[in-house]
């Protein structure tokens, strides 16, 4: 049994949608995990979303999109990467990998020793809990040295939030314009 269905209706509004609110998709993700994603990184997160079909999971819905989206995403390289508010995750960045802080920027993450090493991040681990009438869903954004995993953090999705992100009016100005045309580029021939 496989875990996605065939395009649809509801497949295709998640994949407008998420182009249309691309900027604010990457928003909630980056308050979720605390690192800031540049837009060339985003957009080859969109890739990824798009190449592994992350629209036509069965449990993909219109409430969950930010989430998805990383879910679909493969892993991506944590150096260089600005950690705004994920003091743990830069601990554990500190204490078990060779990674420290640029001195320019206290929290772009930077190898000082020179020699190539891999740190990556990536999501897993999507779970689905009825707890009532209502469900509560969930994924691991986890964060590997070397192979290994060093850092492991349950994101819980707060739908409320992004749905009223979405739904806010009158903030046109705080929107990313070049981020969603960007996702338009990358997704036109499927919408």
């Amino acid at each position: 049994m496989t875990n996605k269905h065939q395009p649809n209706a509801l497949s295709k509004t998640i994949l407008t949608l998420l182009v249309e609110q691309f900027d604010r998709v990457v928003y909630v993700l980056e308050n979720d995990i605390g690192i800031k994603l540049s837009d060339t990184l985003a957009i080859d997160m969109l890739k990824n979303y798009v190449a592994e079909q992350g629209y036509l999971y069965r449990f993909s819905s219109l409430h969950n999109i930010p989430w998805m989206f990383a879910y679909f995403s493969n892993s991506q390289t944590l150096r260089g990467r600005i950690i705004f508010k994920n003091e743990a995750l830069k601990t554990a960045l500190l204490t078990l990998t060779p990674f420290t802080f640029a001195s320019k920027n206290a929290d772009q993450v930077v190898n000082e020793t020179g020699k190539f090493a891999n740190l990556t991040f990536y999501f897993t681990r999507h779970k689905v809990k009825k707890e009532d009438e209502s469900y509560t869903e969930s994924l691991d954004f986890v964060v590997a040295y070397e192979g290994n995993d060093i850092y492991t953090q349950e994101i819980v999705f707060d739908v409320h939030f992004f749905n009223h992100l979405i739904n806010t009016k009158g903030n046109d100005d705080k929107r990313k314009r070049n981020l969603i045309e960007l996702a338009y580029n990358t997704c036109c021939e499927l919408l």
